[in-house]
């Protein structure tokens, strides 16, 4: 099959590729490739396969900002362009978990007006004409006009978004996260120990978690990430709340990738978009190691030794006689216990 696009797009793929926004699970696929619109045409018209790129909260809000925003910053351009080349491509974009992320626990109803009004504008600018949106990403005009969608049911909408307070799994990522943030500030070890602590911690008194472990290598390893760790032991107690659950989401939503790519059926395919790069360099070496079954692709962030017995522990947890996992502890009170405890040694507010 051969497939047409406008002029146009050749400027907007090669900006997408420049950015690197998209992470993806594809293997074999070169950044060329990922960015070539007749190849997710093709899989789509050939075989069926859908494409769904799910967005984290910065990526959301830029594109939002585009519209919003009298100054144009080039994440703002970034993301449109983004929109564009799906629109082409024939690639759904999926603003749930940035939507959550921004509800957080706060459904006022101000509040879930201002969630409701942002949607019905993110929905109208990707249903807006993509020349239009195209001119505006490349830098030659300075808005765009709105596409027009169908009303929204605000108020089903409103329900189903606060249907749940805590979504699935969230309770644990945030406890992975406030464990890590309590080895990284109460010990002057070398980082290296302050990991074998973390992943025995993980084994012996909670649970395994490919994400929690790829943090953990990558934030205590030769090459940490900018910004990786928000929280700071300077901040008041609701700040130190606020940055481990922005660090929970970060987890959660890579948890829930993970989740949905297992599960998910042959002719579904999920790509996420993020503007974070801490987020998208843990999320690139989780995917390597979920396809591979290896930690090997970890080797510049730990010592030949250190991976070893990093990898040892973690393909084999067993080998701990005592682990709290499945055993007669392993309940949500369990986990609620360990979650106040590390709250009060961070000196964590209550919400």
């Amino acid at each position: 099959m051969t497939y047409e696009f406008p002029i146009y797009m050749r400027a907007i793929v090669n900006r997408l590729i420049n950015c690197g926004l998209v992470a993806h699970n594809f293997r074999n696929l070169g950044v060329n490739e990922l960015y070539n619109p007749s190849n997710f045409k093709h899989q789509i018209d050939a075989f069926g396969v859908t494409y769904t790129l799910n967005l984290d909260l910065n990526v959301y809000q830029f594109i939002l900002n585009s519209y919003k925003k009298s100054v144009i910053k080039e994440q703002f351009l970034d993301a449109i362009a983004l929109v564009v080349f799906c629109q082409h491509s024939g690639i759904a974009l999926e603003p749930a978990f940035a939507v959550y992320e921004k509800i957080g626990f706060d459904t006022c109803d101000e509040k879930m007006n201002e969630i409701l009004n942002d949607l019905e504008l993110f929905y109208r600018i990707d249903s807006a004409d993509s020349s239009s949106l195209a001119q505006y990403a490349l830098g030659h005009s300075q808005s765009y006009e709105l596409g027009h969608i169908n009303p929204m049911n605000r108020e089903y909408l409103a329900q189903e978004l606060t249907k749940y307070h805590r979504l699935n799994e969230w309770d644990s990522m945030y406890l992975f996260m406030l464990k890590l943030a309590c080895i990284h500030v109460e010990s002057d070890s070398r980082p290296a120990t302050k990991l074998t602590s973390y992943i025995e911690w993980l084994v012996k008194e909670f649970r395994l978690s490919l994400v929690a472990t790829v943090f953990a290598i990558v934030f205590f390893g030769k090459k940490p990430l900018s910004k990786m760790l928000k929280f700071k032991t300077s901040q008041s107690p609701n700040q130190k709340r606020a940055s481990i659950v922005n660090m929970t989401w970060d987890l959660y939503i890579m948890n829930k990738y993970f989740r949905s790519w297992v599960s998910q059926e042959n002719n579904a395919e999920l790509m996420y978009a993020s503007g974070d790069e801490a987020f998208l360099g843990v999320l690139n070496y989780a995917i390597k190691i979920q396809e591979t079954g290896s930690l090997q692709c970890m080797q510049e962030h730990l010592s030949p030794d250190l991976l070893a017995y990093v990898s040892n522990l973690t393909l084999n947890p067993n080998s701990c006689v005592e682990r709290a996992y499945q055993s007669k502890k392993w309940t949500q009170n369990y986990r609620a216990t360990l979650i106040s405890n590390y709250e009060q040694r961070l000196g964590i507010g209550d919400n």
